[in-house]
C-alpha cells in the first residue's frame, strides 16, 4: 500500500456530504470490551446511515479476578477430563453429568463439579444483566440502524436481549447492499462458558475440511461480510503466530470477491487492505484490553463511504477522552490503495511507538479549530472541514 503523493492529497475530497439516494455512510467497530458509555458516546456524536459492530461486546465475565482465576482453574481441570474419557461436547454438560445420582465420580469430581455448575450459572446472569444494559442502551438511540454479531467473549447473542440486531448466521439488505455475519471465533476463550458461546464450525470432519461460515457466505453471496474473526491472509497476523484466520472465509472471498470484509479479533493486525476488488477493513479494538506488559487503550473505529455502492474512502477514527481524532484515511487511486496519515502521533501510539511530539503553534491551532468542527458535526461544518485540510495541505 502506497501513501499519497502530495497533488493526489490536494486533490481529493476529505469526509464528502452524502447527497444521492445510493450513497451510504457505515461506522464500523468492534472488541468493545465492556465500554459501553464511550459506545454510547460514539453514538451520540456521530451520524451514519448504519452502525456494525463485530463483537467481542463483553471482556470480564465475572466481576473479580479471584472468581475469573477460579473458573479458570475450573476449566482446565474438565477440559482434562473430557480429554482422558475422550469425549466430546461442553464442560458445563460433563459437570452437570458428574452432578447426577448414577454418575460413577468421587469426591472430589463432585465437589469441582458443583463449584463450575455455580459459577457458570452465575456468568450467564452477568452477561444477561450486561446485554440488557446495552440493549436499553441502544433503544435510547431508536432513530439509528444498529447492528451486532457476537466474538468469542459473548453469549449466543439470540438469548439475549439483543437477538432482533444479531446479525450471525443472518443476511438483511440495505440500501441496495446485501449485508451478512458470522461471529465467534475459531479459539477457545479462558474465563467464558464454553456452552454459552457460539461455535466456530470449522475444521476436519472425518478427514475431510468443513467450513461452517463458508457455506453459509457461499449461499448467501454477500456485498459486505461483517465477522469477528478475520479471513486467513488479511489482517489476521499475531506476533509470533503468524496469519490465524479462517480459510473457509478466505476461500469463499477468494470464489466470490465480496466488496468489503469487515472483522476484528486480532487488535493488531489493525488497518484496511485491499485485493481484487475486496476491500478488507479492521480498525483495532473499541475498548480497552489487558496485555501482559501494558493495558492497550481502545477508542478505534472506521468511518466507511460507500458511494453508489462502491468504495470511495474509509477514515480510521478514534474516540478519545475528550474529542474524535482523525487518524488516516484509505482511499483507492489508480487501482492502488493509499493511506493518508492525519494523525501521525495517534498511529504511532496505535502501532505502540508513540514519541511525544510538540507541534508549532499554527500547526496546533489548525488542529484545535479542526477538532472543534468535528465534535460539532453539520453539514457546514463538514465543508470547512474540507477547506481546512485543503489549506494544511497546500
Amino acid at each position: 500500500m502506497k501513501p499519497v503523493s502530495e497533488p493526489a492529497v490536494q486533490r481529493r475530497r476529505s469526509r464528502p456530504i452524502l447527497k444521492r439516494k445510493d450513497d451510504m455512510r457505515i461506522i464500523y467497530l468492534t472488541d468493545i470490551h465492556d465500554a459501553f458509555k464511550n459506545l454510547e458516546r460514539l453514538l451520540s456524536e456521530t451520524r451514519a446511515d448504519i452502525y456494525l459492530i463485530g463483537g467481542d461486546l463483553i471482556y470480564s465475565v465475572f466481576p473479580s479476578h479471584a472468581k475469573a482465576w477460579k473458573f479458570i482453574a475450573l476449566q482446565e481441570y474438565f477440559q482434562k477430563i473430557r480429554k482422558m474419557q475422550d469425549r466430546e461436547g461442553d464442560l458445563y454438560t460433563i459437570a452437570a453429568e458428574m452432578l447426577s445420582s448414577n454418575a460413577r465420580a468421587d469426591d472430589e469430581q463432585i465437589r469441582q463439579a458443583e463449584n463450575y455448575v455455580k459459577l457458570s450459572d452465575e456468568a450467564r446472569k452477568r452477561l444477561l444483566d450486561k446485554y440488557d444494559a446495552l440493549a436499553e442502551t441502544f433503544s435510547g438511540f431508536s432513530e439509528k440502524r444498529i447492528v451486532v454479531i457476537p466474538g468469542n467473549y459473548d453469549m449466543d447473542l439470540d438469548l439475549t436481549p439483543l437477538k432482533d440486531r444479531n446479525l450471525h448466521l443472518r443476511s438483511m439488505e440495505f440500501r441496495g447492499m446485501k449485508i451478512s455475519g458470522y461471529g465467534g471465533a475459531a479459539v477457545s476463550t479462558p474465563g467464558v462458558p464454553d456452552h454459552l458461546c457460539v461455535r466456530f464450525r470449522e475444521g476436519q470432519r472425518a478427514g475431510t475440511f468443513f467450513s461452517e461460515p463458508y457455506e453459509f457466505f457461499k449461499k448467501e453471496k454477500p456485498d459486505i461480510c461483517l465477522l469477528h474473526h478475520p479471513p486467513y491472509g488479511f489482517l489476521d497476523t499475531l506476533q509470533g503466530q503468524g496469519s490465524v484466520g479462517s480459510v473457509g472465509i478466505r476461500n469463499f472471498i477468494d470464489e466470490e470477491a465480496p466488496k468489503v470484509v469487515l472483522s476484528g479479533h486480532v487488535h493488531e493486525a489493525w488497518g484496511c487492505r485491499y485485493r481484487q476488488g475486496t476491500f478488507f477493513l479492521n480498525p483495532s479494538n473499541f475498548g480497552k484490553y489487558v496485555e501482559i506488559h501494558q493495558i492497550k487503550e481502545g477508542g478505534y473505529f472506521f468511518d466507511l463511504i460507500l458511494e453508489s455502492g462502491e468504495f470511495h474512502v474509509a477514515t480510521l477514527r478514534k474516540l478519545d477522552a475528550r474529542q474524535t481524532l482523525d487518524l488516516a484515511d484509505y482511499v483507492l487511486r489508480d487501482g492502488e490503495l493509499r493511506k493518508l496519515a492525519l494523525d501521525e502521533h495517534q498511529i504511532n501510539r496505535l502501532t505502540g511507538q508513540a514519541p511525544r511530539q510538540n507541534h508549532i503553534r499554527s500547526v496546533s491551532r489548525f488542529r484545535r479549530v479542526k477538532q472543534f468542527f468535528l465534535n460539532y458535526e453539520t453539514e457546514e461544518s463538514r465543508r470547512m472541514i474540507r477547506e481546512l485540510r485543503g489549506i494544511y495541505r497546500d
